[in-house]
């Protein structure tokens, strides 16, 4: 068996995080008394394994959680292409299935576009776990992406499927044509 490599790397800000990260201010503006939001800035090493490759990333985040429901949070990072990348959305145990995962997902696209003007490039990568603080949390791919698919994410690389994709945000939302015939397939 091959062994396994571990790759560091160290991402740091780009422009669109960085309008984003000064502007964290608007989220209050855009939730509710109900759904009260806090914000979060930190630098995060993180690890994702794709096939015999681990890639351990250090890079600085902003983490959005709703202050009635601590335990649960969406967090980003700056990603190579000027756009940004979704490193974590968890929620916690005794709150899924009530719509906290939508709310967040939805309160990070508001913020995006009322910062910028436009969504910039988002992608994610789904590897069957979440990562909750050193706990991995079994989450299959398949119920990854059917939750992402919601927002208009598309799998654009599926070579390592069944341990890993990445997904990447498409404006229109329309299950393309390849996608028909192989949910899995690449978006475009």
């Amino acid at each position: 068996m091959k062994a396994k490599k571990i790759i560091f790397k160290k991402i740091e800000s780009n422009e669109v995080f960085t309008n984003l990260k000064n502007n964290l201010a608007i989220i209050g503006e855009l939730t509710t008394e109900e759904y009260k939001c806090y914000t979060s800035c930190e630098l995060v090493r993180s690890a994702v394994t794709k096939g015999q490759n681990t890639i351990v990333t250090e890079h600085p985040t902003i983490s959005i959680g709703l202050v009635q429901y601590e335990d649960s949070v969406i967090r980003i990072a700056p990603s190579d292409n000027n756009g940004i990348e979704i490193t974590i959305i968890i929620i916690g145990s005794s709150d899924r299935g009530k719509g906290i995962g939508s709310l967040l997902m939805n309160t990070l696209f508001l913020f995006i576009y009322e910062t910028l003007g436009y969504i910039s490039p988002v992608f994610l990568e789904c590897t069957g776990f979440i990562n909750n603080r050193g706990e991995f949390i079994k989450n299959p791919i398949k119920n990854q992406t059917k939750f992402f698919r919601k927002f208009g994410f598309r799998v654009t690389y599926n070579k390592l499927y069944p341990e890993y994709v990445r997904m990447d945000y498409f404006q229109d939302k329309f299950l393309l044509e390849n996608e028909i015939k192989d949910p899995f397939g690449i978006a475009a």
